[in-house]
């Protein structure tokens, strides 16, 4: 990517796409300044503001989050996953009713079907067997704290209405 960014510097998806790479490598701080500058080059890219909220999440900054996911709706209101992401981190900070309601908000501007919660599910399955494997430091055991509180959260948007991404 170096060579890429040598070729078009002020290409938003390169540094959406080094974000990506660093989040999957569960380096959220470091992937959350790649979204950054992807915004900052293009304001319109929804998915670079969507990226950055769930990163924030994943370290627990859940405020932050919501800024993020707020911009990513702003633009782009029908993409479920910022709506589900945003009331998740609602919810984890104690407010229900808020939560429920921007997920029905959520159902009914979204495009996407079903396979968004299970594919949640495995996600950050994953992310919490990645982090076990490393049998890491004590920032491993918080974000698996993090995410196992996230699944929790997971399990209350789908208690709420087994059918809601139906």
């Amino acid at each position: 990517m170096a060579r890429a960014l040598q070729l078009t510097p002020n290409d938003h998806y390169i540094y959406y796409s080094q974000g990506l790479n660093l989040s999957s490598q569960l380096k959220h701080k470091e992937a959350i300044s790649k979204y950054a500058r992807s915004v900052q080059i293009n304001p319109n890219f929804s998915a670079g503001y969507s990226h950055w909220g769930t990163s924030l999440l994943m370290i627990g900054k859940y405020d932050e989050a919501m800024v993020q996911f707020q911009k990513a709706i702003e633009i782009k209101p029908q993409m479920l996953l910022c709506y589900l992401d945003y009331s998740l981190a609602v919810f984890l900070q104690g407010e229900e009713p808020k939560a429920r309601e921007i997920l029905w908000l959520g159902k009914e501007r979204s495009i996407v079907s079903g396979w968004t919660t299970t594919f949640l599910g495995i996600w950050y399955g994953g992310k919490i067997k990645r982090l076990k494997e490393r049998q890491g430091s004590s920032k491993d055991e918080e974000q698996i704290r993090i995410i196992e509180k996230m699944i929790l959260g997971f399990e209350w948007l789908l208690s709420i209405s087994p059918s809601v991404y139906a």
